[in-house]
């Protein structure tokens, strides 16, 4: 199954992010959240967008309901 670090791992090859940047992975059974900076979560969206192109997205940006819990 998926880890952590398997996650961490397979961002930092797929959109060439350091991992130092990737924070709070959240991993569950249907999904999983990472925290990253504007600019790797940009990387990361442009990244995997070929693959975001099927009904079900490999990748997104998550919304939060509090503004106040979002990361400036």
């Amino acid at each position: 199954g998926m880890t952590r670090r398997k996650l961490v791992e397979f961002i930092k090859n797929k959109a060439n992010v350091d991992d130092r940047k990737i924070d709070d992975v959240q991993v569950m059974d249907i999904y999983s959240f990472i925290t990253v900076p504007f600019r790797e979560a940009e990387q990361i969206l442009e990244a995997f967008k070929k693959e975001n192109t099927g009904k079900r997205k490999l990748v997104e940006v998550a919304n939060t309901k509090d503004k106040s819990q979002r990361r400036k």
